[in-house]
């Protein structure tokens, strides 16, 4: 489980915000000035996402982001973000997120084409076709939310992963059946 606290120190006084994550469970509990404010279960697969809040009379956002491997975390207050030392950026952050990146809703409608294709394998591949569609499906949706790859080279991989799901299958098929 991840731990993150920002100390912001605003015209209203000072402020704190803590989030814990929980990276297998997608668990998020976020509180501001020790009173929790949000309590969000993803389920068992976490693709990040975006939890506003009201921090004193200042609008705030956790954002938290996956490239697939690892989790990353941020405050923004008004539109700028905070460090973990709890300073305000002196230049404008990012807004919040409004595409790829910020959570299962807001993934490109191109990618669902290769998720779904990937988990055609669930119903005629049994068990391993199962879990090579699974895991397919579940590469395709992270390569999809990365916002540090193109669009076109995320297509290339998310076709990539498809392909190779199913020469997975394929192969796992003929090695079974070969002998």
């Amino acid at each position: 489980m991840a731990s993150r606290r920002w100390e912001v120190q605003l015209e209203d006084g000072p402020h704190t915000v803590e989030l814990e994550h929980g990276y297998v469970s997608g668990r998020r509990e976020i509180r501001v000035d020790g009173r929790e404010v949000a309590v969000v279960g993803q389920g068992m697969v976490d693709f990040g996402g975006e939890h506003p809040i009201a921090i004193g009379s200042h609008q705030g956002v956790v954002r938290i982001s996956t490239n697939g491997l690892t989790f990353s975390y941020e405050l923004i207050v008004d539109g700028r973000g905070v460090e973990q030392s709890g300073a305000l950026g002196s230049t404008a952050a990012s807004p919040p997120a409004r595409g790829r990146g910020a959570g299962l809703g807001s993934t490109p409608g191109w990618a669902w084409a290769f998720v779904v294709t990937c988990l055609l394998l669930v119903p005629v591949g049994g068990a391993v076709g199962g879990g090579l569609g699974g895991a397919g499906a579940i590469g395709c949706l992270a390569v999809a939310g990365r916002s540090s790859l193109s669009a076109p080279a995320a297509v290339a991989a998310c076709a990539a992963i498809t392909v190779g799901t199913y020469g997975a299958y394929l192969l796992v098929v003929a090695l079974l059946f070969a002998g």
